[in-house]
């Protein structure tokens, strides 16, 4: 029963990182525009509540084709990141510059 709205000239994915390579083909000519990743973070109350399967954040660094899915004239690239510093750092040190995105 979810509605979504999506833009023409657009596409919308709400899949696992196991599937992101499949994107290739339905992406606009040119590349995405707006890359929105929200990564199931490892936590400590996730990891208490059990409420969802999360993720190493190397598999991020290494398995996301960000450089290949993005429009190289210009794209916004945005990460949603827990209020820990650890992450806040391992995405603008190290996740951002590998996908040459600036923080």
């Amino acid at each position: 029963g979810t509605r979504w709205l999506v833009p023409p000239g657009s596409a919308f994915s709400l899949c696992r990182l196991v599937h992101w390579p499949g994107l290739r083909p339905v992406m606009p000519s040119g590349g995405y525009r707006l890359i929105l990743l929200d990564p199931p973070w490892h936590s400590h109350s996730v990891r208490r509540a059990r409420a969802y399967e999360t993720i190493d954040k190397r598999v991020l660094l290494h398995q996301l084709p960000i450089p290949l899915l993005a429009c190289q004239a210009s794209c916004l690239v945005a990460v949603w990141v827990t209020n820990s510093r650890h992450v806040q750092r391992f995405v603008e040190q190290q996740l951002f510059p590998r996908w040459k995105a600036m923080p």
